[in-house]
């Protein structure tokens, strides 16, 4: 199994021919690594190219499928805590933690403003743009912050996912 943090066809010629000849799988991690059909004709035995991530239009399926070589990849694995971490952006980011932790933590912190709670979460909109598994985790999150919450998808939800949520599609 080879490893391929980044695969442009020149970084492969770290390895000599015969070591390429005998690679039967590889792993990706990251939307860095990317296998072309260029990548594929110097490994002739590859049989499963694995990526650590939820797409894999880094991989050249056609290239893949014309060889008979699987793919395996992730998906929904991270939903969860992509999703989370979007929640804490939004709430440092309309609350001013990072900003308010700097200042309340500074030596030059004299005296307290109230305007540096910024804006109220609870109950405002939130709009997501791409539906997938992210973003209805997100929107589910938001569900807990009575918001009212619009989206757009290339493709309109079920309206049984949409309902979960209480989304509404723009």
């Amino acid at each position: 199994v080879l490893r391929l943090p980044n695969t442009e066809d020149e970084s492969l010629d770290s390895l000599d021919s015969d070591s390429l000849a005998k690679v039967e799988g590889t792993i990706l991690y990251g939307y860095n690594a990317e296998i072309s059909a260029a990548v594929l004709e110097r490994l002739p035995a590859l049989r499963t190219v694995s990526t650590v991530s939820v797409g894999f239009n880094h991989i050249d399926r056609a290239a893949c499928k014309a060889r008979n070589i699987s793919i395996g990849y992730t998906p929904g694995v991270v939903s969860g805590a992509t999703a989370d971490m979007a929640w804490g952006l939004i709430l440092a980011a309309s609350r001013h933690i990072v900003l308010g932790h700097k200042i309340y933590t500074s030596h030059d912190f004299t005296e307290y403003d109230a305007n540096w709670f910024g804006r109220e979460v609870y109950g405002s909109t939130i709009g997501i743009v791409g539906m997938g598994g992210i973003g209805f985790a997100v929107a589910r999150r938001a569900v807990g912050f009575d918001m009212k919450v619009l989206y757009h998808n290339r493709h309109r939800r079920d309206t049984s996912i949409e309902q979960q949520v209480g989304a509404e599609y723009v």
